[in-house]
């Protein structure tokens, strides 16, 4: 619509208003534009956001032919004349347009408070984020199963087991492990494990000694262990040993005189005490070796009496 370009009052100056008689504020579809609205007045390329206000207030108005009251500074950005006519529109602009209108606002009230309103919502939507974070990282989280002879699955996880409960016996003196099951007599101490593979292991013993006929002042007894040799179900804690039922398995004995003479024994060990830390460990390490039998493919005995096992 074709407008002459009038002076707005004192008062509204620096208020980006834009001050229209209501017969002469229509869009483009002829209909009249609300008193109040945040509007985009273009002209040309031209274009800054007004309030539309109608004339009511203008004590002296008086329009020979329609026209718009503007202050300076609108004028000036859309290089308007006084007392001259231009071709002009009011566009909606929406929601995002007022919030931009009152971002930018001339007048300093509206401008604060936009920005603080924008600042408040940014505000209340981070604190809802880090609410909802606080809360999925305060939600209990299933515990990472630790690697226990009542909680293993792959044989490596139960060899590591095993092979850690073993070290920890290491250097204790063990008295007469063997007594009862060999010709082996003597105090022995646990000295260390050997595990080449997952299936198989090695007991190491030292102590003074005697088998039989062969006696030395030192002697070394190696206890080879190959858990596809040993009874499912056939482990039974005693003191702080773990006794293994095996098959095959023949203990070989290192004996020297002297620290010169070495003489050489081997004999079969039905039972094999596994040493441990103490009874409960004892305990733990024979259900340990239970489960790494039968994951190494162990041997069944159904008519073991294995609440006689030594």
């Amino acid at each position: 619509m074709r407008l002459r370009v009038k002076r707005i009052p004192a008062e509204d100056v620096y208020r980006d208003l834009a001050r229209v008689p209501e017969h002469h504020r229509l869009d483009s579809a002829n209909r009249t534009i609300a008193e109040g609205s945040i509007r985009k007045l273009r002209v040309g390329k031209l274009s800054s956001l007004v309030i539309v206000r109608g004339v009511a207030a203008i004590n002296s108005h008086q329009c020979d032919s329609p026209c718009i009251h503007l202050d300076e500074a609108t004028r000036n950005r859309l290089g308007l004349v006084l007392e001259e006519e231009f071709d002009l529109e009011l566009e909606p602009v929406g929601m995002f347009g007022s919030l931009v209108w009152a971002w930018k606002a001339t007048e300093v009230g509206y401008r604060v408070a936009a920005r603080l309103g924008v600042l408040s919502v940014v505000l209340g939507v981070l604190g809802v984020l880090l609410g909802v974070l606080s809360l999925w990282s305060a939600t209990p989280k299933s515990p990472r199963p630790r690697v226990t002879s009542e909680a293993i699955r792959p044989v490596e996880d139960v060899a590591q087991y095993t092979v850690a409960t073993l070290n920890r016996a290491v250097g204790k003196m063990d008295g007469d492990p063997f007594r009862g099951r060999t010709e082996l007599v003597g105090d022995w101490w646990f000295m260390w494990v050997k595990a080449p593979t997952m299936c198989d292991m090695e007991l190491v013993f030292t102590g003074i000694g005697a088998a039989g006929k062969f006696l030395g002042d030192s002697a070394w007894v190696r206890v080879p262990l190959s858990l596809k040799n040993a009874e499912i179900d056939g482990t039974a804690p005693s003191g702080n040993f773990a006794n293994l039922r095996m098959k095959d398995t023949k203990v070989s004995v290192n004996f020297k005189r002297y620290g010169k003479e070495s003489l050489e024994s081997e004999m079969l060990m039905p039972v094999v005490p596994v040493p441990a830390y103490d009874e409960v460990e004892a305990r733990r390490l024979g259900r340990a070796l239970n489960e790494q039998i039968q994951l190494c493919g162990g041997w069944s005995d159904p008519y073991a009496k294995r609440s006689n096992l030594p």
